[in-house]
């Protein structure tokens, strides 16, 4: 298939640069690239990226978009669940001058659950990025300028779609069939996909700041109307509560609330203190 696209790209007068970008894969992915390279089975012009351990799919993206040199760099999962014969077409798009070209998924032959989560997950985070597809893109094309301006931004812990979006360049959407996996077992596992959606929630949006803030403000209102309620009865000489049983409840539901919020707050100083210690987003171990 590479092959094939390499010589449609050279008809055209484009050279096609392959990247792979081996994520600490327990597999024998990178065995298996190696051997395709040695048979000359890979376009002339590729690369096989190792990383010194799994990072993370934002930061191995991130590492083939430093690496990549050209005119333009489309970023393509290994599953072959999304048609690379868009190929052709996103860099058409791109030669009549569209700086970003997003593949979206008009539907998707996966699992119920995953696909139920994952519109779940996309209407929240519409809530704030309204420009974010429904489906959401993984495949997509991004020129040099739009390319330079995303690897500039800090950050390990990112919500890479959120990013390219907010880069402006008027992005053009083609939309596609995702069909079903036909090979190998995905190692996207629902807690992974989860610790990305959250990523992509504090990075997105401000809402827990403002819920908690909010919520807050409600509970002290709460308890100043209460206080007045509480002086009113007690000189009436009546007493609204026997026992320690509402003392008890409230501590605890409000000792729950301040936890909630330590952590809301937590999150995002996390965040910070990812981004001032200035560690490197991924290590490569070698490039073949």
């Amino acid at each position: 298939m590479l092959l094939d696209q390499e010589q449609v790209f050279a008809a055209l007068g484009a050279a096609l640069e392959v990247i792979f970008v081996v994520d600490g894969s327990p597999d024998a992915s990178l065995r298996i690239l190696l051997e395709k390279k040695t048979s000359k089975l890979l376009p002339k012009e590729s690369k096989i990226i190792e990383l010194s351990r799994n990072f993370g799919q934002v930061p191995a993206l991130i590492a083939g978009l430093e690496t990549s040199k050209g005119d333009c760099s489309i970023c393509y999962s290994a599953d072959m669940q999304d048609p690379p014969e868009l190929f052709l077409e996103m860099f058409n798009l791109f030669v009549q001058k569209n700086e970003i070209v997003l593949a979206i998924r008009a539907s998707r032959r996966d699992s119920f659950f995953r696909n139920f989560t994952s519109r779940i997950g996309y209407s929240i985070l519409r809530r704030k990025v309204p420009t974010i597809p429904k489906g959401g893109f993984d495949f997509f094309l991004l020129g040099s300028s739009a390319r330079n301006s995303l690897l500039i931004r800090s950050g390990s812990r990112r919500f890479i779609q959120g990013d390219i979006l907010n880069l402006g360049f008027d992005p053009r959407f083609i939309e596609y069939n995702r069909t079903a996996r036909e090979k190998g077992k995905s190692a996207y596992t629902f807690a992974k996909r989860l610790e990305t959606f959250v990523d992509a929630f504090y990075d997105s949006s401000d809402l827990p700041i403002k819920v908690t803030t909010r919520l807050g403000f409600a509970i002290a209102v709460s308890g100043f109307l209460s206080a007045i309620y509480l002086l009113i009865v007690y000189f009436k000489g009546e007493s609204p509560f026997n026992g320690f049983t509402a003392l008890v409840t409230s501590i605890l539901i409000l000792g729950g609330i301040q936890l909630m919020v330590l952590g809301v707050i937590g999150e995002y100083i996390y965040r910070i203190y990812d981004i001032t210690r200035n560690r490197p987003k991924h290590i490569i171990k070698d490039i073949f």
